[in-house]
């Protein structure tokens, strides 16, 4: 069955590539506010079990939370990898507000520094709209490909070619929720009717500006595009074992995907 869709997907892709309308020009940039100051020094912490994710904040429910869901989906990405748990760089969740507050302008944000004690990953989680599940599964996915990548390399300041595309998380986000069987498939039907995938070219030049201004059903449509790409390139004869080496490049990456 996943074979057959998968394929059926391949060749519906090709075929909606060529006919679907040119993509509208990309947006301009939109400057976004400075997130919110970190929590006082005061503010508690909680360690996730592989101490890789340091929660900040005040509700130790919301931290224990957070630290499992971290964990949950690092053992789905390290098992589609097929990779054992050897991080050395730390991811630090930031916690503001409560629910209730007025909803700032970014209720979720990733922050990748590099300072005197090297490369920090940071997630930011503004609590106004409650825990945002998908969101920030997508945020910790992204921490976690910056990490694979950073690991292996020399510390130094930040290069700008240093990036993750959004059609490789959400590629990724789609793939791990296809494997618990969570997908949609009357989605995929529907999209694939409407022609609404993505051109390949397309898709890979998004960039996070651009995708955060997409309404739900253009991100509707450029995830199950990214995930049919993902699902494509892992099953390749030799995808498996050429996934883990891709993991740890994508973010050091900087030329034509």
């Amino acid at each position: 069955m996943r074979t057959l869709l998968l394929t059926t997907l391949l060749m519906m892709w090709d075929c909606c590539a060529q006919e679907a309308p040119a993509a509208a020009p990309p947006l301009p940039p939109i400057p976004v506010p400075e997130f919110p100051s970190l929590p006082s020094k005061g503010s508690l912490v909680t360690e996730s079990k592989s101490l890789q994710f340091r929660i900040s904040g005040e509700d130790p429910k919301v931290r224990g939370t957070l630290s499992f869901m971290a964990e949950d989906t690092k053992s789905e990405f390290l098992k589609l990898t097929e990779e054992k748990d050897e991080w050395k760089i730390p991811v630090l969740i930031y916690l503001h507000g409560k629910q209730g507050d007025p909803i700032p302008k970014r209720t979720l944000a990733f922050d990748l520094q590099y300072g005197e004690d090297g490369f920090k990953l940071l997630i930011h989680v503004h609590l106004a709209h409650g825990i945002e599940a998908e969101r920030f599964h997508s945020a910790v996915l992204t921490a976690l490909v910056y990490e694979r990548s950073l690991r292996t390399m020399k510390p130094g300041p930040l290069d700008e070619n240093l990036i993750v595309r959004p059609w490789l998380i959400e590629g990724l986000s789609e793939v791990l929720t296809w494997k618990r069987g969570d997908s949609d498939r009357k989605l995929y039907q529907a999209i694939f009717q409407a022609g609404g995938l993505y051109n390949l070219e397309d898709m890979l030049d998004v960039s996070q500006v651009h995708y955060d201004e997409y309404d739900s059903a253009m991100r509707a449509a450029f995830r199950v595009s990214a995930g049919g790409l993902m699902m494509a390139l892992i099953e390749q004869p030799s995808g498996r074992t050429a996934f883990p080496a891709f993991m740890a490049e994508a973010a050091q990456f900087g030329g034509d995907m």
